[in-house]
């Protein structure tokens, strides 16, 4: 995956394995996606952070993480996980879906016995809007400071 693509493409694609996940993950994510009002649904990952496990800080940084919101939806979790963004530390409980600000430095932590799985999912909402990308009335990025045009389609 190269360096352009985790920064900047704003292009959600499906991947194989979505031939064989789609029955499950659409039917957890749908009552969300409607609850949240999205508007463009970007990345969605499955991810498990097994027992003894740790994410280091970082911050998402470029066009993708100035368009879409991340959020995580918590489908197994122990008293021992916990995550960090900014100054703030939260624990997930099965079935949460939390919302955080991915640009400031966030790191996770599974000091428990069992693994952690969420889905993280990225999308455009108006309830959690990020600012940093100027979008047209018909859904075109513009130019950026920079000068440099995307195109999205």
């Amino acid at each position: 995956m190269s360096h352009y693509y985790v920064m900047f493409d704003l292009g959600a694609y499906d991947y194989p394995c979505m031939d064989y996940l789609a029955d499950e993950l659409v039917p957890l994510l749908k009552p969300v996606l409607d609850w949240l009002e999205v508007i463009e649904l970007g990345r969605v990952l499955v991810v498990n952070l097994e027992p003894g496990g740790h994410v280091d800080a970082h911050d998402d940084q470029g066009m993708y993480a100035d368009y879409y919101s991340r959020f995580h939806l918590v489908l197994q979790s122990n008293k021992g996980c916990s995550q960090t963004c900014g100054d703030q530390r939260q624990e997930f409980n099965v079935g949460d879906v939390w919302w955080f600000d991915h640009k400031k430095e966030h790191t996770a932590d599974n000091k428990g016995n069992d693994n952690r799985v969420h889905i993280i999912f990225d999308a455009v909402t108006n309830l959690f809007p990020m600012s940093g990308v100027p979008v047209t009335d018909d859904d075109e990025v513009k130019l950026d400071e920079s000068g440099v045009s995307y195109d999205r389609h």
